[in-house]
């Protein structure tokens, strides 16, 4: 380091700082946003003369987890008098992170599945580390850090993997059964079971609804970005005509897009064609890149530009 600091010379002067860079977009908490952002003004489906139709997102998954959350005690008390707080989260977790009715679908079922073979490796496991507390505590913390590791990939790898640590502290606690890991499968299953009925029935936002307002606003982003290069060829100034800035919009919607028709893709999902939505999407991400190609052209164009 020493060696290094007499080679290098100083630094000079910091350079002024550039105000004119706008972000695309805001990251939240380090990421980028998910499907509620683009869902945000999507009015849910339902009778016109709903008031709570045309609330905000937010608003209404208020209203759908606490209706979920209530009926999650009742079932779940019905199936356990001590542990149907597993049902209430099982029901309250499908509206997390979701925005419409196909994503808390998956997201329930990722739970229900992660929690099925996450027992069936528990209860495997649990038996390899009876009496052995420094393997079970070794085993927890790899399970916490692999699941969360995990999570981006799928929802329901990050479910199997704590459904192991569960396992695990309950061997710690001396109060492991399999007949205790059916229980939490019961009542997840129960839980997912009423969060997914509310989301289809109680104000649901709908997946394709959602999809056309995310090609709306792509479409709005590309048809700015061409009018932006337009104008730089015509001579105009970079505050009146940014193509770097048109762009990155244009990048985020396209994002945007994918993100929220990621559920059409599957065929799981009922009256839906996952090969032609596909295709589309290549259409549009062709469309994006094709008008990107202009980008260095028009940042450099000048007046006398042909």
């Amino acid at each position: 380091y020493t060696g290094l600091v007499g080679r290098v010379p100083a630094p000079g002067a910091a350079a002024p700082a550039d105000t004119g860079f706008e972000p695309a977009v805001a990251l939240s908490l380090g990421n980028l946003p998910g499907s509620p952002s683009v869902a945000k003004d999507v009015h849910a489906r339902g009778r016109g003369w709903n008031p709570l139709r045309r609330v905000r997102l937010s608003t209404r998954q208020a209203f759908q987890a606490a209706f979920a959350g209530g009926l999650a005690i009742v079932v779940g008390k019905a199936i356990s008098e001590q542990r149907y707080y597993w049902a209430v989260i099982a029901a309250f977790v499908a509206f997390t992170g979701t925005a419409t009715r196909s994503e808390t679908v998956i997201k329930a079922g990722h739970r229900v599945l992660g929690t099925l073979l996450g027992i069936i490796a528990g209860i495997g496991l649990a038996h390899l580390t009876t009496g052995h507390s420094l393997l079970a505590l070794t085993l927890i913390v790899v399970s916490m850090s692999t699941g969360f590791y995990l999570v981006k990939v799928s929802y329901a790898y990050m479910i199997f993997f704590v459904t192991i640590m569960v396992a695990q502290m309950y061997t710690l606690l001396h109060e492991f059964s399999a007949h205790l890991l059916l229980l939490r499968l019961e009542e997840t299953a129960a839980g997912a079971l009423v969060g997914i009925l509310v989301s289809l029935l109680f104000l649901p936002t709908s997946t394709r609804d959602t999809v056309n307002s995310a090609r709306a606003e792509l479409f709005g982003a590309l048809t700015e970005l061409l009018e932006g290069v337009a104008l730089r060829f015509e001579g105009a100034a970079v505050e009146d005509a940014d193509p770097d800035a048109l762009a990155r919009e244009v990048d985020h919607r396209l994002r945007a897009l994918a993100l929220v028709a990621r559920p059409l893709t599957r065929p799981m999902v009922w009256r839906n064609d996952p090969s032609y939505l596909r295709e589309r999407l290549r259409v549009y991400a062709a469309t994006a890149r094709r008008a990107r190609v202009l980008v260095p052209l028009a940042s450099a164009a000048t007046s006398t530009a042909t």
